[in-house]
């Protein structure tokens, strides 16, 4: 059975607010997400310009982030937005791992790859905190 995880990105801090998060219950990612709202509303009512009646616009401050259900070689866990370094039929790559056609993929190019067809090697950082890594060499 799929482990189902998650990790919330908080785009106003600019920092992960969740890592690793089950869903359990009643409990949900976007109770979790409420909570953070609630406690940073002053700061981001006032930089984002929300006001009271507006709450649930800040829910778009977050990415949320799933859990792929693979490793790489360092037992790392690896989520939605990661960057890694992994290889098929002996070739390196380099690639950030998407959901796209109902299934987590990573790109060679234009071609998007199913996640289970290749071995990731490692995890080398995530879109939010290592945008350079993404940058064109």
């Amino acid at each position: 059975m799929r482990e189902l995880k998650f990790r919330a990105w908080d785009k106003f801090q600019n920092k992960y607010v969740f890592e690793g998060f089950h869903i359990i219950g009643e409990v949900t990612c976007f109770d979790c997400i409420g909570m953070v709202i609630h406690d940073t509303w002053a700061d981001r009512s006032a930089v984002m310009g929300y006001k009271t009646s507006d709450n649930l616009l800040a829910y778009n401050d977050f990415e949320l982030e799933q859990y792929t259900d693979k490793k790489d070689d360092y037992n790392t866990d690896v989520y939605e937005d990661d960057i890694v370094y992994f290889t098929i039929d002996e070739a390196e790559f380099t690639s950030v791992v998407e959901f796209s056609n109902g299934g987590f993929r990573v790109s060679i190019g234009d071609e998007k790859i199913y996640i289970g067809e290749v071995a990731i090697r490692k995890v080398m950082g995530n879109r939010w905190e290592n945008p350079e890594l993404l940058e064109e060499k």
